[in-house]
């Protein structure tokens, strides 16, 4: 205990290497919560934040390798861009709802996260909460009289596009060459070809695939 209050005038940084670094390039404890305070730096700390939430990873583990410890964005804002803390914040938002049905606002200045509370049907119409603009939760396109999501000019190009809805965040993912199993940025596994979420455990295979069985079967 003494040692995190009385925490010596330098330190080195397990992570670039760099030796007898002064106290201001310490973490303080409170923001990471964890011995990684005497043994990181500020510099590597908020690059491996940025990194990990480029990946699409909602929690960002200590870099220590006996370290199973959780960093906060709260606590860590200010260690990374405005940027960074934001995406950090939405990337946690999405796992919170993460196996709900959702989509997001077509309203390029709200862009708000919507979760689905109604009953399945064809076509639903929903209002956002945030900007009050109503939209189709099937599609996620702006509502109109009459509007049918399959015959909208948007879903016209993207069956030509051959894109396919993840599963997770029912976004479109183009598939540019290699594996039919897709790793969405909302760290969804699923299969491109017939559009099926996939188990991170589970070894793919294309008999498995539902689109592959229907066709071997006609």
């Amino acid at each position: 205990m003494a040692m995190m209050n009385n925490p010596p005038s330098i330190f080195n940084c397990v992570i670039c290497m760099h030796t007898n670094l002064p106290s201001d390039y310490r973490i303080p404890f409170a923001a990471i919560g964890c011995y990684g305070h005497n043994q990181l730096c500020r510099k590597c700390t908020a690059k491996h934040i940025k990194a990990s939430i480029a990946q699409g990873k909602a929690h960002v583990k200590c870099p220590l390798l006996h370290c199973s410890w959780t960093f906060h964005p709260i606590a860590c804002q200010e260690l990374v861009t405005r940027e960074v803390f934001d995406k950090w914040c939405n990337l946690l938002c999405e796992s919170a709802v993460r196996g709900y049905e959702r989509c997001y606002c077509p309203n390029k200045d709200c862009r708000e996260l919507i979760v689905d509370e109604c009953e399945p049907s064809a076509c639903r119409k929903i209002r956002c909460p945030r900007c009050k603009n109503s939209c189709c939760f099937k599609c996620a396109n702006p509502w109109e009289e009459g509007h049918d999501h399959w015959h909208d000019e948007v879903h016209i190009f993207i069956e030509k596009k051959n894109w396919m809805r993840c599963p997770g965040c029912k976004n479109f993912v183009e598939r540019i060459e290699g594996f039919s199993q897709i790793l969405c940025r909302c760290q969804t596994k699923f299969c491109y070809r017939c559009g099926t979420k996939l188990l991170f455990a589970f070894v793919y295979v294309i008999e498995s695939c539902r689109r592959y069985t229907n066709l071997a079967q006609t």
